[in-house]
């Protein structure tokens, strides 16, 4: 089949005020094997389905009605053909015909409305062409649980006929429909809709890993006054498991119910493997259905090691047992192989250890203290996956005591010098007034290992005169890592304000139990500096979701339909998988929307409906 170029076509069509859009789709009917379903929803892919007609008609019907239902009026069919041909040829003919058709439960089809044999030309350059066709004054009862069709058929073939049948297979008629860029179609005088069965559900493509579920939360409406009993089902049964629960519900008049489909790729699928399926809503009053579609992807592997201290202490000619821990952050079990590198005797408790997805295992090292060793040697444990290309490794160094009697002469010095400038700066800032006035508006921050973060501080020059400031970064800061000032140095005139900002990073192998405490310094020309202080600790990394609450309509009264739009952002450093999004009104759940995975930097957009109370206090929970 050619690719079909989009073009723009306008019909001036003179429709009944309860004519509906049935728009042909790709997917085999439920309960007619031989035709393809045909229904309100209009097609939302660019993808081309199509039909050669010259193997087999095409046919499209709707779902069985659920009750006797009057066709009034002109029926309208626009549909998109194309002439393929492997040859080049300087025109084509095809003849076609089509059928507006009554298909019973059991099969059997009767044709309502008829046209006449339809002659198409086709150019050279130009194989595609769209047609309509106008079934007029149809009156017609269409009986309850009985589809209503649409038939297209090839009716003369004039390559069968001698001599010209040997070229036959050169040419095809290929019906082009469920794109939108083909939207072919039909326009019927009916309208189920206002007293029919409506079936959505707001997140309709996800995505899961082999052997798991991805679960769809389906909502019925039920358009009409009566309560209505309505079955959900699907006519898909492979390799894939497809469940939902309930199969059977009740949905009040002018109200609606809820039901999940769980959707399990198989162990073995591959990732990119997806599953599109359609859900079919069907009660007495009407019905509906709806695509799902499921993609997989592939398993993820991660590990990180720590030290539970930080800071050991060992003994010369002694050994030493280190605690260290491995957290398998993937998403499926997984196997670490360990080992230790280092100039000094090591062993390890295991070696080899398995870990479900989230789970962690503590570890003694074991380390052979030589009885000349000095401070500053190095011991790195490393933890290798087996099922990917993903390690981790984390590096201690004991520390070795002096002697006794060794270092404290040093130690008093050290205590003694140091009161001695702190009674001197005590003494100037006593007698000298501020060289500048710094601030900031957070001054502790939480960042995960490998994470970045910053600090926004504000420097003013109390003074009369101009001045020119340094800057500096000092404190209690961690070996590896990086904290540095977008500003080195800069003038203030009296009273003006600078902006600085201070950038941390952390390494990726630190432990959560680091923390920094950082000094920032500013030096003038001449005065006293000044400084203030912020301090830097670790969580592990996680999830940060921020939410955003929209209502439509914006003001509603009781017993209207309101849609409820929440925006979730993930501004951690980790995906949040499966979570519920829980809507709260006056205390009590009305709605709830399940199976939501946010990676990392990603926006999600929902939408949730209920019904709207005398009063509101509406409250969204994520769990």
């Amino acid at each position: 089949m050619k690719k079909l170029v989009p073009l723009l076509l306008i019909f001036a069509i003179s429709i009944n005020a309860n004519a509906g859009y049935y728009y042909f789709h790709d997917d085999t009917h439920p309960y007619y094997p031989d035709a393809k379903l045909m229904d309100a929803s209009p097609p939302s892919g660019t993808y081309i389905s199509y039909i050669n007609i010259d193997e087999r008609p095409a046919i499209w019907a709707t779902l069985p009605m659920g009750n006797d239902t009057k066709i009034s009026g002109d029926v309208t069919v626009g549909y998109w053909v194309e002439a393929y041909t492997k040859i080049n040829v300087p025109t084509q003919i095809r003849v076609l015909k089509l059928y507006l058709v009554d298909i019973s439960p059991e099969g059997n089809v009767d044709v309502i409305a008829s046209t006449s044999p339809r002659i198409l030309f086709f150019l050279k350059n130009n194989t595609l062409k769209s047609d309509n066709v106008y079934f007029e004054n149809v009156e017609y009862i269409l009986p309850a649980n009985h589809f209503l069709g649409i038939k297209i058929e090839k009716v003369v073939d004039l390559s069968s006929f001698i001599p010209l049948s040997i070229l036959s297979t050169f040419f095809d008629t290929n019906i082009l429909y469920d794109s939108l860029t083909a939207k072919s179609y039909a326009l019927i005088p009916l309208n189920i809709s206002e007293w029919g069965i409506n079936i959505e559900c707001f997140t309709q493509e996800k995505s899961t890993k082999p052997g798991r579920s991805a679960t769809y939360n389906l909502y019925i409406y039920n358009n009409g006054p009566e309560r209505d009993l309505v079955k959900i089902s699907t006519n898909y049964s492979d390799d894939w498991l497809v469940e939902i629960n309930p199969e059977e519900l009740f949905v009040d008049g002018k109200g609606y119910n809820t039901s999940i489909v769980s959707v399990t790729p198989p162990y073995d699928a591959k990732e990119g493997d997806y599953l599109n399926i359609t859900i079919v809503a069907q009660g007495n009053t009407g019905y509906d259905s709806i695509w799902l579609n499921t993609t997989v992807t592939s398993f993820k592997y991660g590990v990180d090691v720590i030290f539970k201290e930080k800071n050991v202490e060992g003994e010369l000619g002694k050994n030493l047992t280190i605690q260290f821990e491995v957290k398998n952050t993937g998403d499926t079990v997984d196997t670490y192989k360990l080992k230790v590198i280092s100039n000094w005797s090591c062993s390890l408790e295991e070696k080899e250890i398995t870990l479900d997805e989230g789970k962690s295992k503590s570890i003694n090292l074991t380390v052979e203290i030589p009885k000349n060793a000095k401070s500053g040697e190095i011991v790195e444990v490393v933890a290798e996956s087996a099922n990917a290309k993903d390690s981790d490794y984390v590096t201690i160094s004991p520390i070795i005591p002096e002697e006794e009697g060794k270092g404290n002469i040093g130690f008093i010095l050290f205590i003694a010098f140091t009161a001695i400038l702190l009674f001197i700066a005590y003494y100037i800032g006593k007698e000298t007034g501020k060289s500048a006035i710094i601030t900031c508006d957070e001054r502790s921050i939480e960042l995960p290992p490998g994470g970045k973060g910053g600090f926004s501080i504000y420097v003013q020059n109390p003074s009369k005169k101009s001045k020119r400031y340094k800057v500096q970064i000092g404190g209690k800061i961690p070996a590896g890592w990086k904290i540095y000032s977008d500003k080195q140095e800069f003038i203030l005139d009296s009273g003006e304000k600078e902006k600085i900002k201070v950038n941390v990073i952390v390494p990726k192998e630190e432990s959560v139990q680091e923390w920094a405490s950082i000094d920032f310094i500013v030096i003038p020309e001449k005065g006293k500096k000044e400084k203030i202080n912020m301090l830097v600790t670790l969580r592990e990394k996680m999830p940060v979701l921020n939410t955003e609450i929209q209502h439509e309509p914006k003001d509603f009264s009781e017993g209207e339909k309101v849609i409820t739009r929440v925006r979730i952002e993930n501004t951690g450093e980790v995906e949040a998988e499966n979570k519920k999004v829980i809507l709260i009104v006056n205390g009590k759940e009305k709605n709830r929307v399940e199976g939501i995975n946010i990676p990392p930097n990603s926006i999600v957009e929902i939408e949730i409906p209920w019904f709207a109370e005398k009063e509101n206090n509406v409250e969204i929970k994520i769990e």
